[in-house]
């Protein structure tokens, strides 16, 4: 008995531990979410919205809530397309949507009235608003890996490219000291 008890709290200290290393281990992806709305800023509930990778051609799908938000969660980063259809409104498809690893993007969407055939195409980069983050980031995208001149191509130097990062030049002190 006394055995069984220390393999379930071995157990479950290890799942707790497991679930919280999983909770901050850092995202591979990126989130899109935004509000449907109408052309008078109206919600638009219960409208279909489709996020198309342009880079795997996979499509993921989402239905706006009773408050005409929607949301996409941790979406691999790359090129997209995001389609919306309601009922008594246009189609709308906006292409050209870069999302980056880490990135909390908000891309509102206001619909137009249909006629008797309305579909409504936006090209070209779509402003993506991040309203959740504080912090200043970038991407050190191919081209700038394949054009800067960067000495033994080490990847931490690529950060140093940003102009809001510096070099760590404090001495490194080692392992902190032992008491005998």
């Amino acid at each position: 008995m006394k055995l069984f008890s220390y393999l379930a709290v071995l157990l479950l200290t290890t799942f707790f531990l497991g679930t919280l290393a999983l909770a901050q281990a850092p995202s591979t992806g990126a989130q899109l979410s935004g509000t449907i709305l109408d052309p008078n800023s109206a919600v638009v509930p219960g409208a279909a919205v489709t996020l198309h990778s342009e880079t795997t051609g996979v499509d993921r799908s989402a239905i706006s809530d009773a408050s005409g938000q929607y949301q996409f969660l941790l979406v691999p980063a790359g090129q997209y397309t995001l389609s919306v259809q309601a009922p008594g409104f246009g189609k709308l498809t906006n292409t050209g949507i870069t999302l980056t690893v880490g990135q909390v993007a908000n891309l509102p969407v206001t619909l137009q009235l249909a006629g008797v055939s309305a579909e409504v195409t936006v090209t070209g980069d779509a402003q993506l608003v991040e309203t959740q983050r504080t912090s200043v980031a970038t991407t050190v995208d191919q081209t700038r890996i394949d054009n800067l001149p960067i000495n033994g191509r080490n990847y931490i130097n690529f950060t140093l490219t940003n102009s809001q990062v510096a070099r760590d030049t404090a001495p490194s002190i080692g392992a902190a000291p032992r008491h005998a």
